[in-house]
């Protein structure tokens, strides 16, 4: 009987994120999708990783450490991928009011930014340097991002994944999940009402002996049943399908892009954020993706022409030349997940012991889903802490595959991980762990 240390379950940018570092630890680690990698709100066209969000540009906590952890990753899937499926580029913010552009100088000194991440650039300047751009007052320019091709690199990073040892259950559903209780009992995590579980979870613990079987037993719907110590949700909008998580107060939003194919190459290969975004595909400039809508009430699956015609005239608005170039246009639709602080929501379930929980990305999924999933494996693996520093020390567990040459300015994912001090040691920002929710859970 085969047991997995770690089952990741859904195969999109969180969970294949989460893949990477399992095998690269050496951790014996299974994925299980209903579909294919990419298939729900992580197979977008086209994604930028913008560190500068929302309208007023406010910088993503930890940013640089995310850059470093996801060019990493990336890299590592570039051994497997055939086509270029990512650029490094700048990302352009035009100020398309006034009041955006007093907001965005004082960005350099309102935020931590490194020396040379962000300059803003005055109206004369920024329309010396960029004469396609729309009507503006002004914009930033941040140095660091990238464009990447979601369902490229998601294929790409899995079957890099299972050179070291990824076992994928594609095309495969979760049925039932059978969690251990004391005395030999099991129940089903899957079926069990979420009234019921405050009743039963007094008497729940995971058995950590290994010569008792079994762990916490998953029934597949086309392979039968597996084992494993651990699982990590990370299911994008399917989280609403496991009963676990029910307490957690989570939202979901529709977004939609429009992929463009124009009759010239896009007049710059850095990627465009002003209330909305453009930017061309890694291998083909003429390639063009425009988004993205934000609906919370209309979460029907698939593009609308409204939602079309709404994006087109973002592209109007900041690349007017472009959209007279436009020979073809195509919609498509995710859902993704959101908590009411906007915050991912990243940790172990309160109560049962053993699952873990990777959601509420929003639009950073691309741009944190690696940082998060190497303090997340970490925290699984029980990493010792240092008591005096709070500083979760390397013990050797990183498997070193001997293909990762170019590390490049990649920090804060080798020898040392930061974990803050006391119990509770998910991540380095409290504001990111489950359990801010704990009290939620105590009313299921």
């Amino acid at each position: 009987m085969v047991h997995h240390e770690v089952l990741i379950v859904g195969a999109g940018i969180a969970g294949l994120s989460a893949a990477e570092v399992c095998v690269r630890r050496g951790l014996k680690t299974a994925i299980v999708d209903s579909a294919s990698p990419a298939s729900g709100a992580s197979g977008a066209p086209l994604a930028i990783t913008n560190s500068a969000t929302g309208r007023r540009a406010r910088k993503v906590l930890h940013s640089e450490s995310c850059l470093d952890a996801l060019g990493r990753c990336l890299r590592f899937a570039h051994q497997s991928g055939k086509d270029p499926f990512y650029k490094a580029v700048s990302v352009l913010r035009p100020a398309v009011t006034e009041e955006l552009a007093k907001d965005f100088q004082r960005s350099g000194q309102k935020y931590n930014w490194r020396p040379g991440d962000i300059e803003w650039l005055d109206p004369g300047a920024f329309s010396t340097s960029y004469p396609f751009m729309g009507s503006h007052f002004g914009g930033l320019k941040l140095r660091h991002a990238f464009t990447i091709n979601p369902e490229q690199y998601l294929n790409a990073l899995s079957s890099a994944c299972q050179e070291l040892g990824l076992e994928t259950f594609y095309h495969q559903s979760v049925q039932k999940i059978f969690h251990p209780m004391d005395g030999g009992a099991t129940f089903d995590l899957m079926q069990v009402p979420a009234a019921s579980m405050a009743k039963l979870r007094r008497d729940v613990s995971l058995r950590n002996d290994p010569d008792r079987e079994p762990f916490i037993a998953v029934e597949l719907s086309g392979s039968g049943t597996i084992y494993t110590k651990r699982i990590l949700y990370a299911p994008g909008a399917g989280i609403r399908h496991f009963p676990l998580w029910s307490y957690l107060p989570l939202s979901f939003l529709k977004g939609e892009v429009i992929d463009v194919g124009l009759s010239q190459s896009m007049p710059t290969s850095d990627a465009i954020s002003g209330l909305g975004y453009v930017a061309s595909d890694p291998a083909d400039a003429r390639r063009v993706v425009v988004g993205s809508t934000f609906d919370r009430t209309n979460t029907r699956e698939g593009p609308t022409e409204e939602g079309a015609s709404t994006l087109m005239k973002k592209l109007e608005r900041l690349l007017p030349e472009q959209r007279r170039q436009v020979m073809r246009c195509s919609g498509w639709a995710g859902i993704r997940v959101t908590s009411p602080d906007y915050e991912p929501v990243v940790g172990e379930h309160p109560f049962f012991n053993g699952h873990y929980v990777l959601t509420a990305l929003g639009s950073r999924g691309m741009l944190m889903s690696s940082y998060l999933s190497e303090h997340l494996v970490s925290r699984m693996m029980v990493d010792p802490v240092d008591d005096d520093t709070g500083v979760v020390v390397d013990t050797g567990a990183v498997m070193d595959t001997g293909s990762i040459v170019d590390t490049g300015s990649i920090v804060d994912t080798g020898v040392v991980r930061n974990f803050p001090k006391g119990k509770n040691q998910n991540l380095k920002i409290d504001a990111w762990d489950v359990r801010r929710y704990d009290k939620l859970a105590e009313c299921v």
